[in-house]
């Protein structure tokens, strides 16, 4: 995506870069590749991209296009578009065989619910969520005992919930490690710790000499805000409010 195709959004993460962008109606770029394989994301309007071998894919409203490494375009938006592009380094190894497959051939697929959560989302929620999404448009993937869970789980203990580092010490893909964790937990790993830090964040709460603000900071929450956020959607209420019921 390039002139008047600027990004509003950029965030970098280990796994992969996200951009976020708006298209004006008549929006057109030459032909051009990008660096590494991605994933358009339709957000609203429709994104229309021709491959060299002269395939079109027109991406709308909860539809994904894959772009292969290297693949050759050309795109446009007739009507306008807001999108994201998420992309991946070329020649990276790490990733899970089942997400290189999907990524080696140009296709359209269905969006799996998870476009508007990745527009919205904080830059330190971003890989768990795209490793969410790699897992969601490649179901199956290879199983084996599950052993190694045990190593992850002592790490979640810690509150260390950074994927690349988890399946280092797995030994493992991001979405192995994904795709196991959630098939015996019923969890994601990132919503195991959210859960853990809730609960610590309704503890110290209960302590009146500790501020919203510093609980959410001691409690591994970004600000106060973020923390209200998640602290409603588990207790049904915010922080504030909480602590007062919780006091009389």
């Amino acid at each position: 995506m390039g002139a008047d195709g600027h990004p509003f959004r950029v965030e970098r993460t280990p796994l992969a870069t996200v951009g976020a962008y708006a298209l004006p109606a008549g929006y057109a770029m030459r032909r051009h590749v990008h660096a590494g394989a991605g994933l358009v994301l339709g957000l609203s309007g429709a994104w229309v991209g021709t491959l060299a071998t002269r395939r079109e894919h027109a991406c709308g409203r909860g539809e994904i296009v894959v772009l292969p490494d290297g693949a050759t375009h050309r795109e446009r938006a007739p009507t306008g578009s807001r999108c994201l592009l998420v992309t991946f380094e070329a020649g990276r190894r790490d990733l899970d065989g089942a997400t290189l497959a999907l990524l080696a051939r140009d296709r359209k697929l269905p969006g799996v619910g998870l476009e508007r959560r990745l527009a919205k989302a904080r830059a330190t929620e971003l890989d768990a969520i795209v490793t969410e999404l790699l897992v969601a448009l490649t179901p199956g993937g290879r199983r084996d005992d599950g052993r190694w869970l045990s190593t992850v789980c002592e790490a979640l203990d810690a509150e260390t919930v950074d994927l690349g580092r988890l399946a280092a010490l797995a030994g493992r893909t991001r979405e192995h490690v994904f795709r196991s964790f959630r098939a015996a937990f019923g969890v994601t790993p990132g919503q195991w710790v959210r859960a853990r830090r809730l609960e610590r964040a309704a503890r110290l709460l209960l302590d009146r000499r500790r501020t919203v603000a510093a609980v959410a900071a001691e409690c591994g929450f970004t600000d106060e805000s973020h923390l209200a956020r998640w602290f409603r959607a588990r207790f049904g209420a915010p922080p504030g409010r909480f602590r007062r019921l919780r006091s009389r």
